[in-house]
């Protein structure tokens, strides 16, 4: 890419030290800064802004239960920033749009909100955040209740809420009328944020079942808080995406490609076309790691945004694209020939200042996709690109898009809904070698256009569409139930039959997904001969699907992973219910048809007799099946029907003793404490814990040097009413870190001694290549050595020296490097960061006046 390349020198967290830290403000300083811009300061309402304020009270979390890992805050922005802002539930650098979960593939450097209107005579525009001059101008209080709410609809959830709506809910407020330079940054013009008077409600939805697993929902509420109304507002969504491996030396910055997909073909199929309306963005070849094949660093996915809810259904809608940089001549973007316009930079690309910003949220352009950048559509308005700009912007760019919706109206203290639905998709990119081979002419780009995968990110829009508003179901009561096609199709004897499908709601959000039954919470302990879980079904057996309003539990599978992704984990061991689907034979349709939930083994046989045997009677023929009354039926088994039959599956414990030669505990108390609620003192059961329902599951064998990941899953039967498939909770959802080592009870019970491996740790040692060191295949090979403390005390503090006794490290247990109640990994990294050097090195752990102390050799 020719021309210089806009970077990102500094994290927001890094410009809030310099500003904030580095270079405090006395009270003369900033009282004299407030007289000097008190004029300057004062809002579109008349009102001053506060120019000295407390620290906002900013916070980032991250959808965790699903396949797309987002990262949400309260400032708003969408993602991290490259991992800039830290997860409020580790401490680590959040993930900023991690697809597949675990895979450490990023989708997404930062989404924000922008809002614009007109003001009386200003043109204002609001943005979370703009990408470019570090802008942040929406920000929540400064109490520690302006923080992020979760919430989860699961009962087994330790957030669990009535009101909730998804397996996972962060709600934020945040407001723009914070105007301290020091936070919100200013514009190229230099002058300070001028906000809107806004304050926005924000609410994101994620649940963990396969349909659902790869989007989220993100519902704002904008409210006018001002006295003046707000005219022609605009609302969209600002996307920066950088697509790539985390391990990326420019971190995907030069290479993404985007575009706007309408409509996708039906799964109905008959030439029907789903509306999908997504604004999509993706590496431009996926990143083969070969020349032959992609590999676990290759980006083959796309992430996306649609917009669910406008204030109004007729509201415009606006895709305009472009590529960033710090030289006007490739900071560009398509644009109409009729409203050609400097974006402030000089260029056609970046949108400058409040009044740029405006102006291409309200353009109403849909701009063509960027792989055409190279192709002249004079003839349908737009300017023509100049040859160079076109044919290196169609290979990708540092890209960026809005996607914005409007105008409407804000009256004062009024408010309006604006929804959307962050969403990815696999397989966008399918051959390694497609890019190479189709892509060498950009002015006919149509061969390379047809390869792009777009099946699975329109499914899941599609999905999302359903789950943000049900088809076929009357929310308000008005008869209306929302639009159908009618599928005609043609049985074998030429009956025509007509089938009513509607393809979507009545127009008033749900949020309301059939979900599987929630997953147990688990409870782990270990040794060095193997793991053992404990979980308590009572909710997860007993909770109705919130869609079908029936208690619909069938089972649990237990999966084992090395890595925590969805495509690691191996399934164990599966138990079920030992229950059958009836169905009976429909002599119109000439198909066999269910209308009633399962029935269990038991019940059967009382109904037939005990002798009787329903896998005599398979659906495998059309109308031969059991003589009953009138009718045919035939049954057919539902999953396995192993109801703990499996000598190495889990077990099914009907009291609360601990059996002879058990190594499993009692109810861990923590666990009591915060989530098991009135105990019974005398059964010791409560509303969600009961004796019955206490599962047990072990596992030997495994390699204690590594972690390992195990989650219990909790899934259903359908339903016949609906026709949805049974459905199974995410492994992500409760995937518990498994190490095979002595845990802190077993460590004190025996009084055993702090051991450390690899000791001593060679450089050449081969660790990575065997899975020990860096398993995501990060690439950053002096990031990710690891030297292993195991049979720790719970608590204690250990000091690293040099044989001269200068203090290398301090590290705290339980802490950050923690990775279990009796382990520690150390990432051979001095106080200040640094790598250490070959040496020999002094550890001491000390724990309640007890001191150990050992030695480390390091030959790097």
């Amino acid at each position: 890419m020719s021309g210089h390349i806009r970077s990102r020198p500094l994290s927001f967290l890094s410009i809030l030290l310099l500003l904030v830290l580095i270079q405090p403000v006395t009270p003369e300083q900033a009282s004299a800064a407030q007289s000097e811009k008190a004029e300057r300061s004062v809002g579109v309402d008349g009102l001053f802004k506060s120019q000295l304020i407390e620290v906002p009270y900013y916070e980032t979390c991250v959808h965790k239960y699903t396949n797309m890992r987002l990262a949400v805050s309260n400032v708003g922005l969408i993602g991290s920033e490259s991992g800039s802002w830290m997860d409020c539930e580790t401490g680590e650098s959040a993930v900023s749009c991690e697809f597949p979960a675990g895979s450490m593939q990023e989708y997404l450097y930062a989404a924000s909100l922008w809002i614009g209107a007109i003001v009386g005579s200003d043109t204002l525009v609001t943005a979370g955040s703009e990408g470019w001059r570090y802008m942040y101008e929406m920000w929540p209080c400064a109490q520690p209740e302006c923080g992020l709410t979760r919430r989860s609809s699961r009962p087994s959830d330790e957030y669990y809420d009535e009101d909730a709506v998804s397996d996972l809910d962060y709600i934020a407020v945040y407001t723009d009328t914070l105007v301290d330079y020091r936070w919100t940054g200013s514009d190229w013009d230099g002058l300070p944020h001028s906000p809107l008077n806004i304050e926005v409600t924000q609410r994101s939805y994620s649940w963990s079942v396969d349909y659902a697993q790869d989007f989220v929902l993100v519902d704002y509420s904008i409210r006018n808080i001002g006295h003046r109304d707000l005219k022609k507002v605009y609302a969209g969504i600002y996307v920066d995406g950088d697509v790539s491996h985390i391990s990326s030396q420019s971190g995907g910055m030069l290479d993404d490609m985007c575009g706007f997909r309408e409509t996708m073909p039906s799964r109905v199929g008959h030439g029907y076309l789903d509306t999908i309306n997504l604004a999509w963005i993706a590496d431009n070849d996926g990143d083969p790691e070969s020349v032959e094949s992609f590999g676990p660093s290759s980006v083959q996915g796309v992430t996306g945004v649609k917009v669910m809810r406008t204030p109004l259904r007729n509201a415009k809608i606006s895709f305009n694209w472009w590529n960033s940089n710090t030289d006007v001549y490739f900071d560009w973007g398509p644009m109409l020939e009729a409203t050609r316009r400097n974006y402030g930079s000089g260029g056609m690309g970046t949108p400058e200042g409040d009044q740029n910003k405006y102006y291409l949220m309200s353009n109403g352009e849909h701009d063509y996709d960027q792989i055409f950048a190279a192709v002249d559509f004079r003839e349908h308005g737009w300017l023509p690109p100049v040859s160079r700009i076109g044919m290196e912007m169609a290979l990708g760019g540092d890209t960026r898009y809005v996607l914005s919706v409007g105008p409407f109206e804000i009256p004062a203290y009024d408010s309006l809904p604006f929804t959307i639905a962050y969403v990815a998709g696999e397989k966008f990119h399918r051959q390694p070698t497609d890019f190479t081979d189709l892509m060498f002419d950009q002015y006919h780009p149509e061969i390379y256009y047809s390869t792009f995968g777009f099946e699975d990110i329109g499914e899941n829009c599609v999905w999302a569409s359903w789950v943000y508003d049900n088809p076929g179901y009357d929310t308000d009561g008005d008869g209306f139930a929302g639009p159908f096609w009618e599928i005609e199709d043609t049985l074998s004897d030429s009956t025509i039959v007509i089938d009513t499908f509607y393809y979507a709601g009545d127009g008033v959000p749900d949020f309301r997904a059939a979900t599987a039954p929630p997953p147990p919470l688990l409870r782990l302990r270990t040794t060095q001969s193997g793991a053992y879980l404990r979980w308590n079904g009572l909710i997860t057996e007993t909770t109705p699907d919130p869609f079908t309003r029936q208690v619909d539990f069938e089972g649990y599978r237990i999966y084992l992973g090395r890595l925590r992704n969805v495509n690691s984990f191996a399934l164990v061991t599966s138990h079920d219910l030992v229950d059958f689907k009836r169905f009976y034979w429909d002599d119109e349709r000439q198909k066999w048809f269910n209308s009633e939930a399962p029935l269990s083994l038991d019940w059967l046989l009382s109904y037939y007799g005990g002798d009787f045997d329903p896998e005599s009677y398979p659906c495998s023929e059309p109308g031969v099946g059991l003589a009953e009354d009138s009718s045919v039926c035939c049954f057919e088994p539902v999953d396995w029907n192993q109801y703990f039959s499996d000598p190495r599956g889990m077990k099914k414990r009907f009291t609360g003793e601990i059996e002879a030669g058990s190594v499993t505990p009692d109810l861990d108390t923590t666990i009591a404490d915060n989530w098991i609620r009135d105990i019974d003192p005398l059964t010791g059961d409560s509303t969600l814990y009961h004796k019955y329902y206490e599962y047990e599951f072990s596992i030997a064998n495994l390699l204690s040097s590594v972690p390992w990941y195990l989650a219990v899953t909790a899934f259903d039967f359908g339903d016949f009413e609906t026709g949805l498939e049974a459905m199974e909770s995410s492994p992500l959802a409760n995937a518990v870190e498994v190490w095979t080592i002595n845990d802190a009870a077993y460590v004190e019970e025996h009084n055993l001694k702090v051991q450390v491996y690899p000791n001593p740790y060679k450089s050449d040692g081969g660790y990575a290549s065997a899975g020990y060191e860096d398993p995501y295949k990060t690439g950053f090979v002096d990031h990710e050595r690891r030297i292993h403390f195991v049979n720790l005390p719970r608590s204690c503090t250990i000091r690293i020296f040099t044989v001269s006794g200068d203090l290398v490290r301090t590290l705290a247990h339980p802490g950050y490097f923690s990775n279990a109640d009796s382990k520690l990994t150390w990432n051979m990294r001095s106080q200040n960061n640094e790598l250490v050097t070959s040496g020999i090195y002094i550890y001491c752990v000390e724990s309640n006046g007890d001191t150990q102390i050992g030695k480390i050799v390091i030959v790097l």
